[in-house]
């Protein structure tokens, strides 16, 4: 054998080599994978026949309970799938849903194998005052038809979830828990002294004295404009808040809010033991562990039985209730029946006004349009109610959305809209030209106002040590943050500013058939509550979700039943995983998409990701409400 013939043989000694080892690494590979793959269709079958609470048939005396955890939301952002995922891995699910809360209470309330409803508060995140509101109304509902009881336990109270919590039948709380009622504030983080430190220069743009968007790039503190419209604010959902709470625990509303001093005196006679100060002042009637609590329910209601189950609400209504005859979608309150000839249309829109955001939820035309078009030319959908949670945000995206409900009342098509927690500035804008308009007692809304914000950081640069320069033909129309504005430029945007501030008065005027003096009046950037809204005829009427849903299918003289249709806001699809659990952090204290965080100004107005700023001067103009409430 030559030298190259045997440099040869061992090549392909080598190759072959290799290549077994590459056979046998696949083959264990896709072994794994198979194997893996089929444990997981297991546990997800498994998953879906029972959950964490007792395995309990359909013909079983039971208790229902109700544990909404993280955030409570109306606009669907997981689906059942991705859920049980969450399930599987032992993790708190970040996001409840009003739907699956509605529609438990719904069917428990005629079922007579549930002999009561558990409301446990205890893994909640947050809940909004109108949602609290919404399910409120459903548990006084469940009462009076069924004659049954909401029995509602948690380890904690906030001032959120008690008023949730003052609905029930009775309230027991933990020995380590406590009842926070604080009151309400709205606040702002003012950026002035920053910005002047940093040597940027904000050039500002706006129409309305209490549009407070801009205030903190203008001041340090709150001007007296907005801590007005503030403090009427403040006064009207307190109003509101408290006024219910008192009814539902037949206690004097005005003796809710302490002041610090009446609080340590009140703490002082019972050892500064806050379930028993609670108790003392009657938001609570009784003071238990969560063991003794369902042993107290045990005795209750097992009859004759040594014990009564209990079912979590997502196990009741996905495996006992829609497995049922007759009930197709067991998510499907509102509709009065299936008939697919007549449909009422229920829109989300959630999130901020624009065409390009990296949020979860947002508001765009694009993402829209042919929704809508199809919606008017469908003759079986009879009436569309628009939904709103939104700050507001880009004045072109709003207009653009405007005419296209527009279009669906020239369609002969009812357009209803119900407002969220919050539905002001663009959102406002969008809702003015509605059939009719409801907003939830607690909502905040109007913000009839329009700012535009183009920074200068060019002596920040200077004093790092680097400089900004072009070759163009025409200067003046080339705005950069790396340079000031002209005079002429500056006149050109508070011009743009002002003709769309002009066509906001118009629309509102022309939409809510208000005289334009009274519209100027009401306007000015001012932040309303839904309350107020009502009596200045911004709105309608104070209701909820399924009120819109009623009064749409009476606009469109649907005369005996209908089906309810839901579309949801178009998201963003990155990753689910990651941006579930980075949701579950970040709405600790209030929705990302229903209040935006201030800081997210900074990183639109002040950091953008490249020195030249948007091409068309109208993407520039915003109408957006920064109110932040605590």
């Amino acid at each position: 054998m030559s030298f190259w013939e045997f440099i040869k043989t061992a090549f392909r000694f080598c190759i072959n080599c290799v290549c077994w080892y590459v056979r046998i690494f696949v083959a264990i590979a896709v072994f794994f994978f198979s194997f893996s793959f089929i444990m997981f269709v297991l546990v997800i079958a498994f998953s879906l026949m029972a959950d964490n609470e007792s395995s309990v048939s359909d013909t079983e005396d039971k208790i229902v309970r109700i544990a909404p955890s993280g955030i409570v939301t109306d606009h669907r952002i997981t689906d059942r799938s991705t859920e049980i995922l969450y399930e599987i891995g032992g993790l708190t699910l970040p996001f409840a849903y009003t739907d699956e809360i509605l529609s438990t209470l719904k069917y428990a309330a005629d079922d007579s194998k549930v002999k009561a409803v558990i409301l446990d508060l205890s893994s909640l995140d947050y809940i909004d005052y109108g949602s609290a509101m919404l399910i409120g109304k459903a548990i006084d509902r469940f009462k009076q038809q069924s004659h049954k009881k909401v029995h509602v336990y948690s380890t904690m109270f906030n001032q959120h979830d008690y008023l949730l919590a003052s609905y029930g039948s009775d309230i027991t709380l933990n020995p380590v828990g406590e009842v926070s009622i604080t009151g309400l504030a709205l606040s702002s983080t003012y950026y002035k002294e920053f910005l002047d430190k940093w040597k940027v220069e904000p050039y500002i743009f706006k129409c309305g004295k209490y549009k407070s968007a801009v205030e903190p790039f203008m001041r340090s503190n709150m001007s007296d404009d907005t801590r007005e419209s503030y403090d009427a604010i403040i006064s009207s959902m307190w109003n509101s808040i408290s006024s219910q709470i008192g009814i539902n625990r037949k206690i004097d509303a005005k003796t809710l809010l302490r002041n610090s001093s009446d609080e340590l005196e009140g703490m002082r006679k019972v050892n500064f033991d806050g379930a028993k100060y609670a108790q003392k002042r009657g938001l609570v009637d009784s003071i238990m562990t969560w063991e003794l609590f369902l042993d107290d329910m045990n005795s209750k209601y097992k009859g004759t039985a040594e014990k009564i189950p209990t079912v979590g609400y997502k196990n009741y209504i996905y495996n006992l209730v829609s497995n049922r005859s007759g009930i197709r979608d067991v998510l499907d309150m509102y509709s009065t029946d299936s008939d697919q000839n007549s449909i009422v249309k229920v829109i989300y829109l959630s999130g901020e006004v624009t065409s390009q955001s990296q949020d979860t939820y947002y508001i765009a035309y694009k993402n829209y349009a042919k929704m809508i078009r199809d919606a008017a030319k469908d003759p079986k959908i009879k009436a569309v109610v628009l939904r709103f949670n939104t700050p507001g945000g880009s004045v072109t995206d709003g207009v653009q959305l405007t005419n296209a409900f527009k279009y669906l009342k020239l369609q002969g098509k009812p357009v209803v809209v119900s407002m969220g927690a919050l539905t002001a500035s663009a959102g406002y804008y969008m809702s003015a030209n509605a059939s009719y308009i409801y907003a939830e007692p607690t909502t905040l809304t109007g913000s009839i106002g329009v700012f535009g914000i183009v920074p200068s950081i060019k002596d920040t640069a200077k004093d790092f040590g680097f400089t900004f320069d072009m070759a163009t033909n025409n200067p003046d129309h080339f705005i950069s943050i790396m340079q000031k504005m002209s005079p002429a430029e500056k006149a050109i945007m508070q011009g743009s500013v002002d003709d769309a501030y002009a066509k906001f008065l118009e629309n509102v005027s022309t939409g809510r058939n208000l005289p334009m003096n009274v519209v100027k009046e009401i306007a000015q950037g001012r932040v309303w509550s839904g309350t107020d809204a009502k009596s200045l005829k911004l709105v309608d009427e104070i209701g909820f979700l399924d009120d819109a849903i009623k009064k749409a299918a009476s606009l469109a003289k649907i005369e005996k039943s209908y089906k309810v249709s839901i579309e949801y806001t178009a998201r963003n699809t990155s990753s689910i995983f990651s941006d579930l659990m980075s949701k579950a952090s970040a709405y600790v204290s209030i929705p990302q998409f229903i209040i935006p965080k201030e800081i997210k100004e900074i990183e639109k107005f002040i950091l953008p990701q490249s020195t030249k700023l948007p091409d068309d001067r109208k993407a520039r103009i915003y109408s957006y409400a920064t109110v932040r409430l605590d």
